[in-house]
């Protein structure tokens, strides 16, 4: 499995582990939204995810071209398409782009059993979400509960809509990643230029 698979999957789509760290502490975001919708069956629904301000958090700038290139390799991989299917998610679209000079990925997808997706986290008909404390929920529909430590967010599954979004505290990098997919876009650019 690539990293950047344990970044969207992870840190996205399998929301009950959304306190653990992007791509096992390599690749962070600054902003992330999430958004679940239920289909009338109660069970079946959409997921949208959004990371904005995408970077890695290693010093080494060998390391940071490795994290910047796995993210890349499962932007136009099948290979991170299929490691979904397997738990139970299809993406439907996928995108990786600059905006307002940060970098976005921004993906969504279908399931079929919330129930199943979120099995750890769905209790007496309640879904709840644990947060660490280096996050901060700047938006949600759910219902917070703060500890010393964290911050439990969670909704009743008879909402059907389920927002959440989140700004991660003192967020620093040494990594430039916009200029990297900059320059990953001028060279792909350029190569197919020769190819015509």
């Amino acid at each position: 499995m690539k990293k950047i698979y344990h970044f969207i999957a992870q840190r996205g789509i399998l929301l009950c582990i959304i306190s653990l760290a992007l791509i096992a502490g390599c690749i962070i975001s600054e902003f992330d939204e999430y958004k679940i919708v239920l289909n009338n069956d109660g069970k079946s629904g959409i997921i949208y995810i959004a990371k904005y301000n995408i970077q890695s958090d290693q010093k080494d700038p060998g390391k940071q071209q490795e994290d910047f290139d796995n993210l890349i390799h499962n932007w136009k991989s099948d290979e991170y398409l299929l490691d979904k299917m397997n738990n139970g998610i299809y993406v439907k679209s996928r995108k990786l782009f600059i905006e307002r000079g940060r970098l976005v990925w921004k993906e969504k997808a279908i399931f079929s059993d919330i129930y199943k997706l979120f099995q750890n986290n769905i209790c007496h008909d309640t879904l709840r979400i644990c947060l660490s404390k280096d996050e901060t929920v700047t938006s949600t529909n759910g219902i917070l509960i703060k500890t010393r430590d964290s911050t439990i967010v969670q909704w009743p599954l008879s909402m059907k809509k389920f927002v959440l979004k989140t700004q991660k505290n003192n967020f620093i990098t040494n990594s430039d990643f916009v200029k990297k997919f900059e320059r990953y876009l001028h060279l792909k650019k350029r190569l197919r230029q020769i190819g015509e």
